[in-house]
């Protein structure tokens, strides 16, 4: 399934991990679970889950916690980046 770069995760992980980083940094401040990230970027959970630990490497400043997601409300671990970075 393809996600917000139109490539499909699995078949090409870095280019889900930059599309992934760049929809945390997008959305700066707003905490998401992984499977609202899933949705939102159209990409399994399971995708999701395996390459949160890089794109908190490699999308900066990330927070990841238990709180209530911004998107679905439920109480989970979510993630977000902490502050907007210039292009």
């Amino acid at each position: 399934m393809p996600n917000c770069t139109g490539h499909s995760p699995s078949a090409n992980p870095r280019r889900a991990r930059e599309g992934n980083c760049r929809f945390l940094r997008d959305h700066a401040g707003i905490f998401y679970c992984h499977f609202c990230i899933a949705r939102i970027v159209r990409a399994t959970p399971d995708e999701v889950r395996e390459i949160l630990p890089s794109l908190a490497a490699i999308a900066g400043d990330t927070e990841t916690t238990q709180a209530p997601c911004g998107e679905c409300l439920h109480l989970r671990t979510v993630i977000r980046c902490k502050a907007r970075r210039a292009n």
